[in-house]
């Protein structure tokens, strides 16, 4: 049991780890790239995929920090498996080397260079997937997981009902874009296309780009929203964690991410929108007991977005649309308030 004084302690160091190092990334990254509105050869990519995994790596250092309870072996090989990466993508801003290059052709302009370090992460990453898949099959060592919330968890209808709701929410919200002229595919128009890749993409990013979106969500809907609800309270302390997650994009979106040219009210914008998929995502951990159901939903929506905005439409005005604009974040809203009002209790 965590006392009242040690709850606080753990909240503050996750805090001001995950901020400290989250803010001199996006500062460096700034200081050698410029305003991310202004990169048009995607040298902010690596930071912004590195910074995903600073929450899990600030969370898993609070464990070891704090933990009293003898952390399992089995969990402690996972916690290796993800700092390993976390090693691997650091190195990879200083020593990476090209190993192939996919020349130019008329579908893709520029020539794409294969790195090394690029082709390891996914291995390893792969491993992980495999690992921990492994770990779930048997009820004893998915109890070592379940201190965690590293084990599939309960309800598992949930992983089909919820990622297929927020699936049909998004779509739709898209599609409006497109039939109220809001928006224009970047490709020609292509529903089953959208739905044949999502699905692909989905299943593949699983368990080759998993350990990005566990990054997050380990840290936020684990590490965060326990220690902000035994302090809070599940639903005051579920708002504060979709506020702070908002507050952590703020500099990336103040340079132009996500809401170009709009850095102040796209900030509200992204906060707004944080809250109102956290409560969809910290509801879903609660129901499962599993951190898993929200890494699967975290990646489903950023790679939903990208894909929409090829073959169903790429909004014309980043703020007045749909999609992760006003309205559609209005749209999601409607999802979010039906399980904050309720699903959500105050006892978990």
């Amino acid at each position: 049991m965590i006392s009242a004084t040690n709850n606080k302690k753990e909240l503050i160091t996750f805090l001001v780890v995950t901020f400290g190092f989250s803010f001199l990334l996006d500062q460096i990254g700034y200081l050698r790239n410029g305003l991310i509105i202004n990169d048009l050869t995607g040298n902010w990519g690596p930071y912004l995929a590195f910074s995903m995994l600073i929450p899990a790596a600030s969370s898993i250092f609070c464990i070891f920090l704090f933990n009293k309870s003898p952390i399992p072996k089995k969990v402690k090989v996972f916690f290796g498996l993800v700092i390993i990466i976390i090693v691997i993508q650091f190195l990879s801003f200083f020593i990476n080397p090209i190993v192939s290059t996919i020349p130019s052709s008329e579908q893709n302009p520029s020539s794409i260079e294969i790195r090394l370090l690029d082709i390891i992460t996914p291995i390893v990453a792969t491993i992980g997937f495999i690992y921990i898949g492994i770990l779930n099959l048997t009820e004893s060592w998915r109890k070592d997981l379940a201190l965690f919330k590293l084990s599939i968890g309960k309800n598992l209808k949930t992983y089909l009902i919820i990622p297929g709701i927020l699936i049909l929410v998004l779509t739709l919200s898209f599609l409006l874009n497109k039939i109220f002229n809001l928006g224009e595919p970047i490709e020609s128009f292509d529903f089953v296309k959208y739905i044949l890749l999502l699905l692909l993409v989905i299943f593949t990013a699983i368990y080759t780009n998993w350990i990005f979106f566990f990054g997050e969500e380990f840290g936020w809907r684990y590490y965060l929203q326990e220690r902000l609800i035994k302090q809070f309270g599940v639903r005051k302390g579920i708002l504060l964690l979709g506020t702070i997650w908002g507050l952590w994009h703020a500099p990336v979106i103040l340079m132009g991410y996500n809401y170009p040219g709009f850095p102040i009210v796209g900030v509200l914008i992204m906060t707004t929108f944080t809250i109102i998929i956290g409560i969809i995502f910290s509801y879903a951990v609660i129901k499962t007991s599993s951190i898993w159901i929200a890494v699967l939903l975290h990646l489903i929506i950023n790679n939903l977005v990208a894909l929409a905005a090829v073959y169903l439409s790429n909004p014309t005005h980043p703020i007045l649309s749909f999609g992760i604009g006003l309205w559609g974040i209005a749209l999601l809203g409607v999802f979010g308030f039906v399980i904050y009002k309720f699903k959500l209790k105050e006892k978990v």
